[in-house]
């Protein structure tokens, strides 16, 4: 995915294990809003819609876990 999205002229910042395993995918906008137009990119990509989160000490606009059922990430052009 990391691969995908920078080829798409996207910054990943970071790659990690989450601290727990999840059955779905994940997307989690800290952004307040900011970047709706890379939400949508990745909703559309992901097929799941993002969860609005407030967490002040997070460092990263959006972070997305990737879960079990996880196939790809589909780029529409």
């Amino acid at each position: 995915m990391s691969d995908s999205l920078t080829a798409e002229g996207y910054t990943v910042t970071s790659i990690s294990n989450a601290k727990e395993l999840s059955k779905k995918t994940i997307i989690y906008d800290y952004s307040g809003g900011k970047m709706k137009n890379t939400i949508k990119f990745l909703e559309d990509s992901l097929g799941v819609s993002a969860i609005q989160k407030l967490d002040s000490t997070k460092k990263v606009d959006i972070s997305v876990v990737i879960g079990d059922d996880y196939k790809g990430i589909s780029i529409k052009k």
